[in-house]
């Protein structure tokens, strides 16, 4: 008995995530959160008001209650925000299951990506003061001709734990945004070009 080829486009899967792949992501999910809160709470009480340099770092709290880079400080709600990043998580959910999770890169990835975002959703329901980053950089330049912007950055565990789960979604969400561009030209063909 002979199957037909799969005729999905690019970077879709065919079947659900398997049971392995589904417990790579939740085991990944698991130590990235884990990990965030034993080093915020580690962060909270040794560090306290204080500084620690750490050769290019700088180890000290600040809190956050707004987005990424506290934008929106002052002017959104908790709870706002925490719904906010719930439906970005839901939608990560949504895509990587779209976009085929069939490689256990990509499980891992998801379940970084899951767990940073749990981690700091969790400080924003359950510490007073909001998200706990620690991890100081800077000044980070960045030019753009004859202009130039210096920075600081500071983040936490959870930060890094999305951008290495982005990392290691690279391959899928190439091959998902090339999946979208055939659906997109067969879509124009079809409706402004009136191909059939």
């Amino acid at each position: 008995m002979t199957h037909a080829p799969d005729r999905r486009p690019l970077g879709i899967a065919a079947t659900s995530p398997s049971h392995e792949l589904l417990r790579l992501t939740i085991l990944c999910t698991i130590v990235a959160l884990q990990l965030d809160w034993a080093t915020k709470s580690w962060a909270l009480q040794a560090l306290g008001d204080g500084s620690l340099p750490l050769g290019s770092l700088v180890l000290g709290v600040i809190h956050n209650d707004a987005f990424v880079f506290s934008t929106g400080a002052g002017s959104v709600s908790r709870i706002f925000v925490v719904a906010v990043r719930l439906a970005a998580l839901l939608l990560l959910a949504g895509i990587a299951r779209s976009a085929g999770v069939a490689a256990r890169r990509d499980a891992a990835g998801v379940g970084f990506i899951i767990g940073g975002g749990l981690g700091n959703i969790a400080d924003l329901l359950l510490r007073e003061h909001g998200v706990v980053d620690f991890i100081g950089t800077g000044p980070v330049a960045l030019v753009v001709a004859s202009w130039r912007a210096e920075f600081h950055l500071v983040f936490n565990l959870a930060d890094v734990a999305v951008l290495v789960g982005i990392g290691l979604l690279a391959p899928l969400i190439r091959n998902w945004a090339l999946a979208l561009q055939q659906r997109l030209r067969a879509w124009e063909r079809r409706w402004l070009l009136g191909d059939s």
